[in-house]
């Protein structure tokens, strides 16, 4: 079994935001952390980033020993016609995404209105 730290409000003592830190040292210091306290891997929201930048996130990810095992999909509204669209390309830009960052999982919820 593999525990994926699912991130969502990036909260790790003692760093607390909203998305993976900015700088490099306590980009490091956060994925060491997570992997000492047990982590295998990091699951992380579908990302729009130039090729470069995502070959340079998956190394540095893969490195520090946390690699990208998962990727978070969204959700939302399936039948809803105004959402539809958007949810159905966020969906396939996650699979790509985490097809280039090397994650065999990409979650979702699927929910619809109520009839």
């Amino acid at each position: 079994m593999k525990i994926a730290y699912a991130f969502r409000r990036c909260t790790s003592y003692p760093y607390n935001g909203g998305a993976l830190p900015t700088d490099a040292t306590d980009r490091r210091r956060f994925l060491e952390h997570a992997k000492k306290i047990g982590f295998d891997g990091i699951e992380l929201p579908g990302m729009n980033l130039p090729d470069a930048e995502v070959k340079t996130l998956r190394a540095e990810l893969e490195d520090t020993g946390m690699p990208c095992v998962a990727i978070r999909g969204g959700g939302g509204a399936a039948r809803d016609p105004q959402v539809a669209a958007a949810n159905k390309q966020r969906m396939i830009d996650a699979v790509e995404f985490a097809a280039k960052m090397g994650a065999g999982i990409v979650n979702s919820t699927v929910t619809t209105p109520p009839d």
